[in-house]
């Protein structure tokens, strides 16, 4: 449900209401909070904003792999295969076929 609510957040642009509901998600997923560690939360925040265009709204995916999943998208748009192949190697579930 927090995920999907984040979602939305972002996808509105309303970045102080992500950024609250991150902190919520980071509390209860140790996972999650290491991965965000790796970056600021507000450079996690700012590149899912500014490129919210590409979240799906008909799929509830896990914050982590939603990230990742935006960044394959801007690298495909952006003919970045480098990047592209780096995001799968960091995230290999977005080889499942959910997201084919």
């Amino acid at each position: 449900m927090i995920t999907d609510v984040f979602r939305y957040a972002i996808r509105f642009g309303h970045k102080c209401t992500a950024a609250s509901l991150l902190e919520k998600v980071v509390e209860i997923n140790p996972e999650l909070a290491q991965r965000v560690k790796e970056t600021t939360r507000t450079d996690f925040l700012d590149y899912l904003v500014q490129h919210r265009s590409a979240i799906s709204m008909t799929n509830t995916l896990p914050i982590w792999e939603m990230l990742q999943l935006v960044k394959a998208k801007v690298a495909l748009v952006n003919a970045d295969i480098d990047s592209f192949q780096s995001v799968l190697e960091i995230t290999p579930s977005l080889l499942k076929q959910r997201y084919m």
